[in-house]
């Protein structure tokens, strides 16, 4: 793993055999050779500014699954503290047929001070578990600078 920071921004550390690019404000991390998924990070101005809490990010996240029309409950949703500065997140996980084959999702809502990092990850159900440690990793080592 190796520590990546973007512009004064958040870092996070990825796997030494994974890529990055940005593109139309949105990060890709992969591994380019091996890879199942795809993680990709963009960003949201947060609209108040008191203190980010977790019932923020579980808020976003139940307003996202909404609008993607996916059937996942409050109670479904989980919340979490990510990195050394403990920043409140949620992470949901679900299936969507896209194109006749079955995908698999897991989406983060990483709240910070100013902006909250919308993050997700996409594969097949089926290779769902192959880089399930490595996101768990990349998503817990995000921190905000």
């Amino acid at each position: 793993m190796h520590k990546v920071k973007w512009e004064n921004l958040f870092s996070l550390d990825i796997p030494d055999a994974w890529v990055f690019h940005e593109e139309d404000g949105v990060i890709s991390l992969f591994d380019d050779k091996d890879g199942v998924g795809v993680i990709q990070i963009s960003f949201a101005k947060r609209k108040s500014q008191q203190e980010p809490t977790v019932q923020e990010a579980i808020d976003f996240a139940t307003s996202y699954a909404s609008q993607r029309g996916w059937a996942v409950s409050t109670k479904s949703v989980y919340s979490l503290n990510v990195g050394l500065g403990k920043a409140p997140a949620s992470e949901i996980s679900t299936q969507e047929n896209i194109d006749g084959e079955l995908n698999y999702w897991r989406v983060w809502h990483v709240m910070g001070k100013e902006r909250m990092a919308f993050i997700t990850y996409n594969c097949l159900v089926s290779d769902k578990n192959t880089e399930a440690t490595l996101c768990d990793l990349i998503i817990g080592s995000f921190e905000w600078i």
